[in-house]
């Protein structure tokens, strides 16, 4: 996952200078704000504030004149006019639910963190979200990928033993389609991937 900024005031005035951020690198949303902070210092063209930058750890505090580094203590400082504001540019991978036109929205955090530690693969977390289920209620709520809802509908009978796979009939005799409609007031289908109604 990764997003790609602008530097606000270059941007409004016709100057592109687009920083990416690679998201997957990015252990939580103080991380993420130094990093905007360094990518604005870097990539800067113009600038409305004084911003300073340790020579260093290289932490950099936008809109600031100190004279000492606020996270290391070290008096070796330098100084350049940046950006204090940043828009979005471009994004890859992540959710559109999480992402504005100025920046990320904070609850994309508890989106990255489950997506770390979840055995659901990405999309069908994306599939469980368009659908409107809760990060919380994902796990449980997901059954699976299947090709359409009569092939749900023909697992699901097989899963609790209601499918004789030696006998020809009945399953020839089988409404499928008609088993599909009915099982689905219970579920809920996006791109394929299956979840209970919560």
């Amino acid at each position: 996952m990764n997003i790609t900024l602008y530097p606000l005031h270059d941007y409004n005035n016709g100057i592109l200078s687009p920083f990416t951020i690679d998201l997957d690198t990015v252990a939580d949303e103080d991380e993420y704000r130094q990093e905007i902070a360094k990518g604005l210092f870097e990539h800067s063209v113009t600038g409305n504030v004084e911003t300073t930058r340790c020579m260093v750890c290289g932490h950099v505090h936008i809109a600031s004149h100190d004279e000492e580094c606020e996270e290391c203590g070290t008096e070796t400082v330098e100084y350049k006019i940046t950006n204090e504001e940043w828009i979005v540019c471009d994004s890859e991978d992540v959710p559109g639910a999480y992402i504005g036109e100025y920046d990320l929205y904070s609850a994309f955090w508890a989106y990255k963190e489950f997506i770390e530690n979840t055995h659901m693969d990405a999309k069908a977390v994306e599939a469980g979200l368009y659908l409107d289920i809760a990060l919380g209620d994902l796990e449980e709520a997901y059954v699976g990928q299947y090709k359409d809802d009569e092939e749900f509908a023909y697992q699901l009978a097989d899963d609790i033993g209601a499918v004789d796979g030696e006998a020809v009939w009945p399953q020839t005799c089988i409404d499928w389609a008609h088993a599909a409609r009915e099982i689905m007031y219970d579920y809920s289908e996006h791109d394929g991937y299956y979840f209970r109604r919560v």
